[in-house]
C-alpha cells in the first residue's frame, strides 16, 4: 500500500497519515455472502509497520497484526516470509505470467472484484470498495513453505490447507473505500 489517506482533506490529510500510509501487507481471506450480499471477509492481515497495526482494527475492525516481513520478487520469481515472534508464513512462486484484467465469469473475477469486504476484530463491519479492474498474474507452481504463522488462528481447519493457485498484482492506484457499517 503507497499513500494511503482519507477522501477529504486533499495533500493536508495525506501528511497527517503519512506515517501509516505506505507498508506492505499479506492478507488472509474467505469469500463470504452476508444477507444476500457477496463479499471478501478478512480473516486475519500482517503488516509491517507498527503504527498502521493500529488504526484497522479501531477504524474498519481489520484484524491487523504487525509482522516482519519481505515481499518481493526477484526477476519472475515471487517469494516472501512473513514472521512474527514464534511463527513465519513462506510462501514463493514460480515464473509470473502476463499480466490480464480478470474475464467475466472467471475464478479470477470471483477472486479479485469483490467490491464489499466484512471484517470482525472489533463486532463485525462491512465496508464497500471502489476500484479499476486489478491487472493480475497467475503464478506457475506457487508453494506455501512453511505455514506455522496460520496455527495462530486456533482452528482446525488450518492442518488440512491446501494450495490451489496463487496470483500477484501490483496494486491499483485509487482505490477508495467506504464508510464502515455494522453488519
Amino acid at each position: 500500500m503507497r499513500g494511503m489517506r482519507p477522501a477529504l482533506g486533499g495533500n493536508w490529510t495525506g501528511w497527517l497519515v503519512k506515517p501509516i500510509g505506505t507498508h506492505q501487507f499479506v492478507n488472509l481471506r474467505t469469500y463470504v455472502v452476508n444477507r444476500g450480499e457477496a463479499g471478501i471477509y478478512f480473516m486475519k492481515e500482517w503488516v509491517n509497520n507498527r503504527l498502521a497495526a493500529t488504526p484497522g482494527p479501531l477504524t474498519y475492525s481489520l484484524p491487523y497484526h504487525y509482522s516482519k516481513m519481505v515481499h518481493g520478487h526477484e526477476g519472475l520469481c515471487l517469494a516472501g516470509p512473513v514472521k512474527t515472534e514464534d511463527a513465519e508464513l513462506r510462501y514463493g512462486g514460480g515464473h509470473l505470467m502476463e499480466y490480464t484484467t480478470a474475464e467475466p465469469g472467471t475464478e479470477e473475477e470471483f477472486l479479485f472484484e469483490r467490491y464489499t469486504a466484512f471484517a470482525s476484530a472489533r463486532g463485525l463491519r462491512r465496508f464497500r470498495v471502489w476500484h479499476r479492474p486489478w491487472k493480475i498474474s497467475e503464478l506457475i507452481d506457487p508453494v506455501l513453505e512453511e505455514l506455522s504463522l496460520l496455527d495462530q488462528l486456533e482452528q482446525g481447519w488450518t492442518k488440512t490447507l491446501r494450495l490451489v493457485s496463487g496470483h500477484h498484482t501490483h496494486g491499483v492506484k485509487g482505490v477508495q473505500m467506504g464508510r464502515p457499517e455494522r453488519a
